[in-house]
């Protein structure tokens, strides 16, 4: 019996660090300009943010939200092929680079396409996602592909 209970308390304890661990520290700015901190987690699934404050969570909705300032990077909100995204422009030109999260990335080409790239995930596949994006670039696909290690 002790060791049930003991192996209960354990999964909830490691429960509650592995929810925990989606929080990081910033502020969120509200479509009527109010900035309101705490801890956030972004939710892309469901298009809704979760605000941790004085142990009370609070979920706001995308559309409530104007931006977020995460790490000391402001997300804004945009919106690719009618799915909304919090991220930090990185590069623009003949395709926008976006940074969504410390792993993934949206790359969007004026043609119209775009695609994210999670560089945990995606690493081996990174060159045939540029080659698809980048049909029109040889010379710039041939030069990325090239590349051995993506980094930001």
């Amino acid at each position: 019996m002790k060791k049930l209970l003991l192996l209960c308390t354990m999964i909830f304890f490691c429960n509650l660090a592995l929810i925990a661990q989606d929080y990081t520290k910033g502020s969120l700015t509200l479509t009527n300009n109010t900035t309101v901190e705490g801890a956030i987690a972004i939710n892309y699934p469901t298009e809704t943010i979760a605000l941790s404050r004085n142990n009370q969570v609070v979920s706001y909705s995308f559309d409530q939200i104007t931006s977020v300032n995460i790490n000391n990077r402001i997300l804004n909100k945009i919106r690719v092929a009618d799915i909304p995204y919090f991220a930090a422009p990185l590069e623009d030109g003949n395709a926008s680079l976006y940074q969504i999260n410390e792993s993934q990335y949206l790359v969007t080409t004026k043609s119209g396409k775009s695609q994210v790239i999670d560089l945990e995930n995606d690493r081996a596949r990174i060159p045939g996602i540029l080659s698809v994006l980048f049909e029109d670039c040889n010379s710039i696909r041939r030069s990325l592909n090239a590349v051995g290690d993506y980094t930001e």
